[in-house]
């Protein structure tokens, strides 16, 4: 999390663009000690955010920051915003719950291995970001809480009617895409069109 690194988002925000909302990103990459971290966290809570999330948070685990998790759930909660946690395996989400740490949100990856240069099992997979999506289909839907699928599109290996119909249809109550400006409005098209299609959840 580097509050500098959403500065165009802050723009936005303050420039009332539309009915422009973000959530942050609210790693601990640089192994910030607890309060510095929360300190950062409350800074892009000031700036506008509309939530923030955990990611990595194997990282937290890792390093057995359970209390962190729990005090950055409480900062999020008391300034009314949303906490989600982030990962791209499963691993985590299971040893949060077993410690009673629930987020109000997900955010997990999932998309299909029907593209060519899927690999998954290989290290490093740099081209397969979910490793099993049938499995992660049947864990989140156990879950209370909606969730927001991302690498939707394995970085780009498919196409977003595919990979967004997929996420949307497995279950996905949001779906994180990452796009250049310019495929924003076609994107925001797809998914108009999917949604108000026959699409079986």
């Amino acid at each position: 999390l580097d509050i500098t690194g959403v500065s165009w988002q802050v723009e936005y925000y303050k420039q009332k663009v539309g009915n422009f909302k973000f959530i942050i990103q609210a790693n601990n990459y640089a192994k910030r000690s607890p309060q510095e971290y929360l300190d950062v966290v409350k800074q892009a809570i000031d700036t506008g955010a509309s939530g923030f999330y955990l990611q990595g948070l194997e990282n937290f685990l890792g390093r057995k920051q359970y209390d962190l998790i729990a005090q950055a759930l409480e900062l999020g909660r008391g300034n009314g915003l949303p906490v989600g946690f982030g990962s791209h395996g499963l691993g985590a989400f299971k040893e949060v719950l077993a410690h009673d740490l629930a987020p109000d949100f997900w955010m997990k990856t999932l998309h299909h291995h029907n593209y060519w240069s899927a690999t998954p099992g290989l290290k490093p997979k740099d081209n397969t970001y979910c490793e099993d999506p049938e499995e992660v289909i049947a864990f989140m839907k156990e879950l209370k809480q909606p969730w927001i699928a991302f690498k939707t599109l394995a970085a780009g290996a498919i196409h977003p009617k595919d990979g967004i119909r997929y996420a949307f249809s497995s279950g996905a109550d949001f779906a994180c895409v990452g796009m250049f400006d310019f495929q924003g409005a076609e994107n925001a098209n797809i998914v108009r069109d999917i949604l108000g299609s026959d699409l079986r959840r």
